[in-house]
């Protein structure tokens, strides 16, 4: 095994061989030649000994222009994918996309979904060429389910006419996925009713770790996600923003665009089951997930207790939780939250 001092003239002649005896020896000389002494002789050996290296002051103005690049890259590619997310199929190839999917979805033997059940050669052909006022086409709506054969349903509305416009496929598959809702049924207009009448459900802490309500919301004015825009997501971030950062009491909390948003703050919010992910390859095929991550967001009340989800595959998840069973509570968080909102916004 070798003493201190071998490994002492090991390591000597290794920096004598590799020139830094020499090298070091030469910046020494220099600042030793200086009538002035740097104040950092730090700094000076290190120029010396790398005079090809850049200064300071050269470091810090190419970060700058680093980071002034990278903003250039992001809004190229964000301007990129707006362009790209504009460009819509003609009515031929719509049409074309519909007839070839169509007849895809009738072969597949094994396909189950309320779909394949429910769109029907008249049915299609009532369908295939109407439009709605945003100009939502039939394909809009089945393009998921005619590409993934394996979903259960396989339909998703473009926007809010789409239920009326495209009705003989739509309030089939509502009244059977929902059990007999009826073709002349309507949802009922809010009504939250007492929240006080809902008990705690376990007083005492021994079964229920802890309870969630939530709901959906639609504003007024836009689309839903297959037809939406990035400026649409972006619109309805900002306006949503607005509403949520004037939240009092205990609603007052955080907004977080999901863009920009580090990884360690994503990840631990998706760990504590705060946060959503990118939608699955149903989402993604109904173009629900187009110009991710710009326009998504969620807002998170200070005792992580309210939380709204911004653009997720709603215009709004609204979802009220806490600790234990404490319904009542919960409940009366979230009427109060939806009301509130409600009061600057309309929702479809």
């Amino acid at each position: 095994m070798a003493s201190l001092e071998q490994k002492r003239e090991a390591f000597r002649k290794y920096l004598e061989g590799a020139g830094a005896i020499d090298c070091l020896s030469k910046a020494l000389i220099k600042l030793y030649q200086q009538e002035q002494k740097p104040e950092d002789a730090c700094k000076f050996l290190r120029q010396i000994m790398c005079e090809t290296c850049p200064t300071d002051e050269q470091v810090t103005e190419m970060t700058k222009d680093l980071a002034d690049s990278k903003k250039e890259i992001c809004c190229l590619k964000k301007e990129i994918m707006s362009m790209k997310g504009e460009v819509r199929r003609s009515s031929s190839e719509v049409a074309l996309a519909l007839t070839s999917g169509f007849d895809k979805l009738k072969e597949d033997e094994a396909c189950t979904s309320l779909l394949k059940k429910h769109l029907t050669e008249e049915v299609f052909n009532e369908l295939k060429e109407k439009k709605t006022a945003l100009k939502s086409t039939l394909l809009d709506c089945v393009q998921s389910g005619l590409e993934h054969h394996d979903s259960g349903v396989g339909l998703y509305a473009a926007d809010a006419e789409c239920y009326e416009l495209f009705g003989s496929l739509f309030k089939k598959v509502i009244n059977e996925y929902h059990v007999d809702f009826g073709d002349d049924k309507t949802h009922p207009a809010s009504d939250w009713g007492d929240a006080t009448t809902f008990e705690n459900l376990d007083p005492e802490g021994e079964f229920i770790v802890s309870t969630r309500v939530r709901c959906g919301r639609s504003i007024e004015g836009f689309p839903f996600n297959p037809r939406m825009t990035m400026d649409h997501y972006e619109q309805i971030m900002e306006r949503v923003k607005t509403v949520l950062e004037g939240l009092q009491d205990d609603l007052k909390g955080v907004f977080h665009p999901l863009e920009g948003m580090t990884k360690e703050l994503q990840t631990q919010l998706i760990d504590d089951h705060y946060l959503f992910k990118e939608g699955d390859k149903f989402l993604q095929t109904a173009n629900a997930c187009r110009f991710w991550p710009i326009g998504r967001a969620i807002f998170l009340n200070e005792p992580k207790t309210f939380v709204v989800w911004v653009n997720e595959e709603d215009h709004l998840r609204i979802i009220s939780m806490d600790k234990g069973g404490d319904l009542g509570a919960i409940y009366q968080r979230l009427k109060t939250a939806v009301e509130t909102i409600g009061k600057d916004m309309a929702f479809v």
